[in-house]
């Protein structure tokens, strides 16, 4: 059964909450165009489209709000709600990055790795306004994408074997940066990469066709969809919304979180 995590996971006295308010929702954004994504994994469609600002705004958080940078200084990024409407224009650079494919957040901070330039092995942690980054720690091989895990407090991320390779790993890190497991993700070229708090699995993106795959975090396969059709090519910022958000958002989505609780719910292997 695939379970849904409801607004009472808040603990008191903590600034972080657990909401269901969009419990199997996922987003994506797009390498090289404008295109956005609403995307219900349950019901295997695209629920929503939307359109980003700018280019390549891939590098995106999704809490109470979708925040999205930009992948290269080129554009700016920009604030959405949820439903991809924008609420401010162009206030995230990514000025001394190249290649921000992917982003995650865990309510307080905001990650991201910079594939192709400064620091192509290197977390970076931001703010949620996606400024002031600082450099973590390095990861095995080189990096695209990225998730926050906020049932283990741990990142996940893609990562390559050498330069432009297709093979290579799924990895975990705790916040040190200490490795704590991997899997071999098969050859295709992962670039984005989702956790999805409800039923505790990965999703990513393949840069070689409009598909998106599922893994439970042990590496087993649980297949793959292209949800009828409907999925972009280079859906390289890929994420759910953060189970983990602000106090203040997870109490205004309390209703929302009611009506989580009270719908029937499975845990879903994709076709």
């Amino acid at each position: 059964m695939r379970t849904l995590i409801g607004i009472f996971g808040c603990v008191a006295g903590l600034t972080l909450c657990v909401s269901s308010a969009n419990a199997g929702i996922l987003y994506a954004t797009q390498l090289n165009g404008t295109n956005g994504a609403i995307i219900d994994t349950d019901a295997n469609t695209v629920i929503g489209t939307f359109t980003t600002t700018s280019l390549n705004q891939t590098g995106i958080a999704v809490g109470a709000t979708l925040r999205a940078i930009p992948s290269n200084t080129n554009t700016p990024g920009s604030e959405y709600d949820l439903a991809g409407n924008v609420i401010n224009t162009g206030i995230y650079s990514s000025a001394g990055f190249n290649s921000l494919y992917d982003g995650t957040t865990d309510g307080a901070y905001n990650y991201a790795v910079d594939h192709n330039g400064n620091g192509t092995q290197t977390v970076f942690r931001f703010d949620l306004n996606w400024a002031n980054p600082t450099a973590l720690f390095n990861t095995q091989n080189r990096s695209s994408g990225i998730t926050y895990d906020a049932n283990t407090n741990t990142l996940w991320t893609t990562e390559s074997l050498n330069f432009g390779a297709p093979n290579g790993f799924v990895r975990q890190y705790d916040l040190a940066g200490n490795m704590i497991s991997e899997f071999n993700k098969g050859t295709f070229s992962a670039y984005g990469l989702a956790w999805d708090g409800t039923d505790d699995t990965l999703w990513m993106s393949n840069s070689a066709n409009n598909s998106l795959y599922q893994y439970q975090k042990d590496g087993t396969f649980l297949g793959s969809s292209n949800f009828g059709g409907q999925l972009f090519s280079y859906a390289f910022g890929l994420e759910f919304q953060s189970a983990v958000v602000s106090e203040p958002a997870a109490l205004g989505l309390f209703g929302l979180g009611l009506v989580g609780l009270g719908l029937a719910a499975r845990r879903r292997k994709v076709a």
